[in-house]
């Protein structure tokens, strides 16, 4: 069982990403915004982070840059959540971020479940 930290500024796709990955038998937290992404981080040892690329107080790519960087939190697997109409070069700009992976939504559970098992070298 890992545990997972959730972010997202939508109700509705954080729901069903936390009851996705609970399901699967892992921990979650979720949070709405990048402050509370970072104060929970500093409140506890995640094992991955299932991040959203726009937030209303930041831009995911720039949290994934500076989790990466920081050794605290390099070693966290960080995957990348989008909606399914992003910009084309959106997966370059991902890569660019140093992000373990990139869903687009709607996130469906099989292909999370193996996103998650395969980042965390469980299957």
């Amino acid at each position: 069982m890992a545990s997972i930290l959730i972010v997202d500024d939508y109700p509705a796709s954080r729901y069903a990403l936390g009851r996705m990955l609970r399901r699967a038998g892992h921990q979650t937290r979720e949070v709405d915004s990048a402050r509370e992404m970072l104060q929970a981080l500093e409140d506890h040892a995640f094992e991955l982070v299932v991040l959203d690329i726009h937030l209303p107080d930041a831009d995911g790519l720039d949290l994934c840059r500076r989790l990466k960087s920081d050794p605290r939190h390099a070693h966290l697997a960080v995957v990348i959540v989008t909606a399914s109409y992003a910009s084309s070069d959106a997966r370059q700009r991902v890569e660019a971020s140093g992000a373990d992976a990139y869903l687009e939504q709607p996130v469906l559970e099989d292909q999370l479940d193996a996103l998650v098992s395969r980042l965390l070298g469980r299957g």
